[in-house]
């Protein structure tokens, strides 16, 4: 395979709303984009979406990273089977998550356009028959009217399961499930994020006080360099324990299943390091008895909201789906293809080869904050 262009864009699309948790509050997205062109007119688009709280990376560590292994990128790609390359030398080249991903994606998604054959035969991991995604809505913290309005929302639009964003302090923590159950109803599963804001002592307050409300999950309870009290929190509540920002390696998934910190992990593509570090991961969640969830990255484009759809239809038993909210808070996307879920959170695959989705590049153009052509 010959490349023909690598560009490297860093895209920040304005929000419709405001979005917090107790970590962050956006107001815009932030993500780096790899466009690959190669001979033949086939062209590959991948996303990270940094979060330096989660993997230490930054847009600006995230972007120079990329440019720095460029022309390494595309000399292997030039000389190498992709899969081969992606597999291997990869991994060495581009170390940070994030940045992996995006690069990865966009060679996955060109090598599936060279080939015509679906990423997932690329990955030789075959589709689950009849596979349709459906997704979780998600009630960011704020006011008990904020809640309550995003809750009516939720509720009207058909969701099935919701994540209520909470690690604000007991009380309101509380106040934001007691809403959200009150307005969806027992039927509505509802699972609470605490992004690792809680001390080991508000987690067992807090903890003890959701049980009765039917919380399916807690997410990130504790900062994760206290995560060896996790073990110990897991006996003293009936809400399993899932992990998110804690998880971002294989290393970080071993660990937790040796030392009994959780019930479910969290994976996300960006922070895991793309397709196949999700994918490893999963499998080695279910070899050891863990559910896993698809999560995402806030604000993330189409790119990797189909991504993520296409690690959806490949990992079967998913205990929830995030993402694709697109436009539902993005002010405009920069794909042509409406990526977005519809009522109810449903959203069907996207048609392939490579990951469905193309660029707009007059969108791209208005919201590129920073380009780097590679000269080839």
């Amino acid at each position: 395979m010959k490349l023909t262009g690598f560009h490297i864009f860093h895209v920040r699309i304005p929000f419709k709303t405001k979005f917090g948790h107790a970590m962050a509050s956006r107001t815009c997205s932030d993500s780096i984009v790899v466009r690959l062109m190669a001979d033949g007119g086939a062209v590959g688009l991948g996303e990270g979406a940094p979060r330096e709280y989660v993997t230490g990376e930054t847009s600006d560590s995230v972007f120079r990273e990329i440019e720095a292994a460029a022309l390494a990128i595309v000399d292997g790609l030039t000389s190498a089977d992709p899969m081969d390359f992606i597999r291997g030398e990869l991994v060495s080249l581009v170390k940070g998550n994030a940045a992996r991903c995006a690069v990865e994606l966009a060679m996955l998604d060109l090598a599936s356009e060279s080939s015509g054959k679906p990423i997932p035969d690329l990955l030789q991991r075959g589709p689950i028959p009849g596979f349709r995604s459906r997704y979780s809505g998600v009630i960011g913290s704020g006011s008990r009217w904020k809640v309550f309005i995003s809750a009516l929302k939720m509720r009207l639009y058909g969701f099935r399961d919701v994540k209520i964003k909470v690690g604000i302090s007991p009380g309101e923590d509380l106040s934001t499930a007691k809403t959200a159950r009150m307005v969806l109803g027992r039927k509505v599963d509802i699972r609470a994020d605490a992004n690792g804001a809680w001390t080991i002592d508000e987690a067992e307050e807090t903890l003890h006080a959701l049980s009765p409300l039917g919380i399916s999950c807690i997410e990130e309870p504790l900062p994760k360099e206290q995560n060896g009290d996790l073990p110990a929190l897991r006996e003293k509540t009936d809400i399993p324990i899932m992990l998110d920002e804690s998880l971002c390696t294989m290393e970080d998934a071993k660990r937790a299943a040796e030392r009994g910190e959780c019930d479910l992990f969290n994976i996300r593509l960006s922070k895991c390091g793309g397709l196949t570090g999700s994918l490893a991961i999963a499998e080695y969640a279910e070899e050891h008895g863990i559910r896993c969830q698809l999560g995402c990255q806030v604000g993330e484009t189409g790119i990797l909201s189909a991504a993520g759809r296409l690690f959806g239809s490949m990992v079967p038993g998913l205990v929830h789906l995030e993402g694709s909210y697109e436009r539902h808070l993005l002010s405009e996307d920069i794909t042509n293809e409406r990526v977005r879920f519809g009522f109810g959170g449903w959203a069907d695959l996207l048609p392939g080869p490579g990951l469905g989705v193309t660029l707009d590049e007059d969108a791209l153009r208005r919201h590129a904050d920073r380009v780097a052509e590679v000269d080839l």
